[in-house]
This record gives C-alpha cells, structure tokens and sequence, in this order.
C-alpha cells in the first residue's frame, strides 16, 4: 500500500518564500511559516540583472533572520554569486544555491562549489525551466541540492511549467542509480493542489511562495 502524506511530513518538505510575504508585517508572515510546520525559510536574492527583479540585501535578511530560529536556503538569482555569498554568512543560513547559468565556465562552477563547502554550508545549483538537466551531472556529486526552477526565475505568481517536472524524474533516478544523497527541490508557480503530487514524483523539498502566503 502506497505511504500517505502526512501532515507533518507535508509541512516540513514546504519551504515558504520570504519574497512573497508582506514585509509591513514580516514577523506576523514569519509566525505563519513556524506555526503550519515549516522548517526552512526559502530566500530568494535578485540583482536586476541575473533577473530583471531586485528583491533584498544582507541587512533585510539578517533582521528576517533575527525573528526567527528556523534555518533558511539562500537561493542566488544574481550574475556574481561568489561576490555575494560574501555579503550573507549568517548562521542560520544552511544551503546556498547558485545558477548554473550564471558562470560561464566549468571551472568556475567547481571554484565555487568549493567556496560554499568552505565556509560550511550545503551547496545547491539550480537549474531554469530552458536548460537541460543533463548539463548538471558532472557536478552532482559534489552538491547537496539541485533547485529545478518550474517557472522562469525573479518573480512570483507565476504559472507552473509543466514540462519542467520532467527533471525530477532525471534526478531521482540518477541519484539512485548513483548511490547520492542530493536533495530535489523544486520552485516555481507551486501551490496547495499541485504540491503533493510534486513531491510523490521524486521532490523532497517544495517552494511555495505567493500560495502559501495568500
């Protein structure tokens, strides 16, 4: 008999975007995570040039953290990610998740992956809706997470790209053919009907932003 969801289990693989909430009452949206469940808050950094959004910096983020004794996974939606990681090495951050796109070398990618692990934390490279999930394999074995972004990244409300869901499948079966512990997460026009079925594909962590906090 196929293992039901659990509430519990349910909350805890939900990773609600801070970009999302309403910051005129960010310790009141703050409470909402902690209260549903929730075990990581998901930030999300935009430059205006990775993405054509800019969302917040390291002073934001350090009084967000400061509210709250849940860790959080920094996600990178910038063109220079080594040049951020710099600027938000708090303690509550666990994972660091760069794009794949925004390096332009196989070299680099390796660099930075080493930068991450130096500083100890998790590392994660996510991936847009357009690149092949297969140009990742040579680099996971060294992550800890792989971000599938479902819509095109730096903004929020949008539609969920179905086809996109198609890596979760490439993952899960690579990892277990592999022997690898890497976390699925998977971001991108989520929400509270399409969720579960997200994760009984192979998703072990969720995103949800505009849904979780309307």
């Amino acid at each position: 008999m196929e293992k039901k969801l659990k509430q519990v289990d349910f909350a805890e693989k939900i990773c609600p975007s801070i970009f999302a909430s309403d910051f005129s009452i960010i310790k009141d949206e703050i409470k909402k995570i902690e209260d549903f469940g929730c075990k990581i808050i998901h930030l999300d950094v935009m430059d205006g040039n990775f993405v054509p959004n800019i969302s917040f910096g390291p002073k934001i983020t350090s009084d967000i953290l400061n509210v709250t004794n849940l860790i959080a996974d920094l996600h990178l939606m910038v063109s220079n990610p080594s040049f951020f990681i710099d600027k938000f090495l708090f303690d509550k951050i666990k994972y660091i998740t760069f794009h794949l796109e925004a390096l332009n070398s196989e070299e680099d990618i390796f660099n930075l992956i080493n930068k991450i692990k130096k500083i100890n934390r998790k590392v994660g490279i996510s991936i847009k809706p357009k690149t092949d999930v297969s140009k990742i394999e040579k680099y996971l074995k060294e992550l800890d997470l792989v971000l599938v972004m479902s819509v095109e990244p730096g903004f929020s409300g949008q539609k969920l790209i179905e086809d996109s869901l198609i890596k979760i499948d490439y993952l899960d079966i690579y990892r277990k053919k592999n022997d690898l512990r890497f976390l699925i997460q998977v971001d991108g026009g989520i929400n509270f009907e399409n969720a579960k079925s997200i994760i009984e594909k192979g998703a072990d962590l969720i995103v949800i932003g505009s849904a979780f906090f309307k």
